[in-house]
C-alpha cells in the first residue's frame, strides 16, 4: 500500500515521512476500495473510506506542521496529516480507546490503509498521545512535554489534598 507522494516542496519530504496531498490520498482510497471488491468488508470501513475521501486536510497541513521543530532530532516524524486523519478515523469508527485503536492498526491492514500510512507499525499509542499534546500545547519541546506532565501530576496531587481538607472540614 504505497501512498508516498513527491510534493513540489522538497523541504516537506525531508521533514516528514509519508508526505502526501489530498488528490494522492483519494487515488489511494480508490485503489483500496477496488481491492475490497469481492471481500467481506465492514460497512463502517466503507463509510469511513467515503468520508475520508471527501475530507481534504491539506488546508490544515501548515498549522499541523508548525507544531514540529524545523530541525528534528531522532527519527523523521510521520506526516501530521496522517496522524490527524487516523484520529478522525478512530472517531468515525467509534473507538473509545486510543490503545485499542493503535493495536488494531498494527494487525488490520485495511484499517491502517484508511489512514494513508504505508507502514502500520509507525502509528503507535505514544505517537497519538504526543500528537494530541502538540495540538493542546502548540509546542514540540521535549522539555515542555516533561514539564507539563509533571505539572499535571503535581496539580492533581495538590487538588486531591485540597479536596480531602474540604471534606474533612465539612464533616
Amino acid at each position: 500500500m504505497s501512498s508516498v507522494v513527491n510534493n513540489k516542496d522538497t523541504s516537506l519530504e525531508k521533514k516528514f515521512l509519508y508526505v502526501e496531498n489530498h488528490s494522492t490520498y483519494q487515488k489511494h482510497i480508490k485503489k483500496l476500495i477496488d481491492s475490497w471488491l469481492g471481500q467481506k468488508i465492514s460497512d463502517s470501513y466503507l463509510q469511513a473510506a467515503f468520508i475520508l475521501y471527501s475530507l481534504n486536510f491539506d488546508t490544515v497541513r501548515p498549522l499541523l506542521q508548525s507544531l514540529y521543530a524545523d530541525n528534528c532530532r531522532g527519527r523523521t516524524p510521520i506526516d501530521p496529516v496522517i496522524v490527524f486523519r487516523a484520529l478522525v478515523l478512530m472517531e468515525l469508527l467509534q473507538y473509545t480507546s486510543i490503545t485499542k485503536f493503535a493495536k488494531d492498526l498494527k494487525v488490520d491492514q485495511n484499517l491502517a490503509a484508511l489512514t494513508g500510512s504505508i507502514c502500520e507499525s509507525q502509528l503507535s499509542i505514544g505517537l497519538f498521545y504526543l500528537f494530541m499534546h502538540r495540538i493542546e500545547t502548540g509546542g514540540y519541546s521535549f522539555k515542555d512535554i516533561v514539564n507539563s506532565t509533571q505539572n499535571g501530576v503535581v496539580r492533581s496531587l495538590k487538588q486531591e489534598k485540597l479536596e480531602k481538607k474540604i471534606k474533612k472540614n465539612k464533616c
